[in-house]
C-alpha cells in the first residue's frame, strides 16, 4: 500500500515536481534546514549530475553497448522515488541517487545520437529533431505533475509518474542502446559521380 502524501496549499499546476521531495520531507516531519530546503533539487540536479556525467562517460568509452548504463541509470532513479515515498527520512541518499540518474541519463543520450548516427550530418538532424522533441516532453513533465497533483491533492500519484517514465527510459535505453547504427550510410554524392 502506497503512503498517500498531502500537502495543503500547494495546488498550484506550474509547480516543480521537486518541491516533491520538500513537501514529503513536511509531511513527514522531518527537520530540514533552509538550505536543504532551498537548493534539494538544484543539488539533485546539477552537482550530482555533473558527476554522473564524468562517471558514465569511461563506462561507455569502454564498450559500445550501452543497454546496462541505461538500465542502471533509469533504476537509480525508480530506486530514489521508491525511497522518497517509502522511507523519506533516507532524503539525502534519494536525492544522491536523482541527481546521478539524472546526470548520467543527460550524458548517454546526447551520446547515443552522435554515437548511434552513421555521419555527422545524420547526427546533426537525430540530435535537432531528439533534442527539440526531449525539451518539449521535459518541460510538460513538472507542468504534468503538478496539474496531477491539483487533481489529488497528494504528491503520490505524480511521484508514481515519474516512476512510469523511468521505466519507459529504461526501454527505450534498451533499443537505442545497442551497438548499432539508426540506419545505413547514404552513399556521398561526390564518390558516386566517378
Amino acid at each position: 500500500v502506497l503512503p498517500e502524501l498531502r500537502h495543503e496549499g500547494a495546488d498550484d499546476p506550474g509547480r516543480d515536481l521537486v518541491d516533491a521531495v520538500v513537501v514529503v520531507a513536511e509531511d513527514r516531519e522531518l527537520a530540514l534546514g533552509s538550505v536543504v530546503r532551498d537548493q534539494a533539487g538544484r543539488v539533485a540536479d546539477h552537482r550530482l549530475g555533473i558527476a554522473a556525467g564524468l562517471g558514465v562517460t569511461p563506462f561507455m568509452r569502454a564498450r559500445s553497448d550501452h543497454r546496462a548504463v541505461g538500465v542502471v541509470i533509469s533504476l537509480l532513479l525508480v530506486v530514489a522515488v521508491l525511497g522518497l515515498l517509502f522511507a523519506p527520512d533516507l532524503l539525502g541518499l534519494w536525492l544522491v541517487l536523482a541527481g546521478l540518474s539524472g546526470g548520467g541519463s543527460l550524458v548517454l543520450a546526447l551520446a547515443l545520437m552522435g554515437e548511434r548516427s552513421p555521419s555527422a550530418a545524420d547526427a546533426g538532424r537525430l540530435s535537432g529533431m531528439a533534442q527539440s522533441v526531449g525539451y518539449l516532453l521535459a518541460a510538460a513533465g513538472p507542468w504534468g505533475a503538478g496539474v496531477l497533483f491539483a487533481a489529488t491533492g497528494s504528491w503520490t500519484y505524480p511521484l508514481l509518474a515519474v516512476i512510469a517514465v523511468a521505466f519507459v527510459q529504461l526501454v527505450l535505453s534498451l533499443l537505442a542502446g545497442r551497438d548499432r547504427l539508426t540506419h545505413q550510410a547514404e552513399p556521398d554524392a561526390a564518390s558516386t559521380k566517378a
